[in-house]
């Protein structure tokens, strides 16, 4: 994800999983942004402090499930605080959308000023199961979905952490190795609270 942002430095910031059944149930979607429930503010133009979605089918995924995006390239000239867009009003580019098929594996990833939507699963029994992650640069430090310290008590969490990477720790908030945070305190205090984890990094 790194080389998506253009930057080493990238915060995971979303990661859930969602399944859509077909049937009665409605998922049809105006066409928006996610920055409405993700940030108290727009997305900025900078690459500095910009963000991506990313989607992992987890089954194959067809028309009738898919979700639908419109390029940048026809949106571009659109405020943003028009995060969501009704039909009615904007017909044309309900026109231009496009259905994201693929096989299960496929990843789709789509930066936050892409306008997107979810569309209703019409056939009886079908399904749809995706893997929903966000990142951002660590700089744009006002975006945020999940808070990470609120899970840090449950013990799959705590197994979890003392498994992980340096860069996957990076993504969750851990500052990175040599910041002043950093001391042989808190080092000894966080190989207490995760017991196993591999602070090596740290400490070198």
């Amino acid at each position: 994800m790194g080389a998506v942002l253009r930057t080493p430095d990238v915060r995971i910031y979303q990661a859930c999983l969602w399944a859509k059944y077909g049937g009665p149930h409605t998922y049809d979607q105006r066409l928006h942004l996610d920055s409405r429930n993700q940030s108290l503010l727009v997305p900025s133009e900078d690459p500095a402090f910009h963000q991506v979605n990313a989607f992992v089918c987890l089954n194959d995924v067809d028309d009738d499930s898919a979700t639908r995006v419109v390029s940048r390239q026809h949106t571009s000239g659109l405020a943003y605080d028009e995060a969501d867009l009704d039909r009615a009003r904007r017909p044309k580019l309900y026109a231009l959308e496009q259905s994201t098929v693929g096989p299960a594996g496929s990843l789709l990833l789509f930066e936050a000023r892409t306008y997107h939507r979810a569309v209703d699963i019409s056939r009886p029994g079908a399904a749809r199961f995706v893997l929903n992650t966000a990142f951002r640069t660590a700089q744009a430090e006002w975006v945020g979905y999940h808070a990470w310290p609120f899970r840090g008590k449950r013990p799959e969490w705590v197994a979890w952490l003392a498994r992980s990477s340096p860069a996957q720790l990076q993504a969750l908030g851990f500052p990175p190795p040599h910041r002043p945070y950093w001391t042989p305190g808190t080092l000894r205090a966080v190989g207490l609270r995760y017991p196993g984890i591999d602070l090596s990094a740290w400490e070198a």
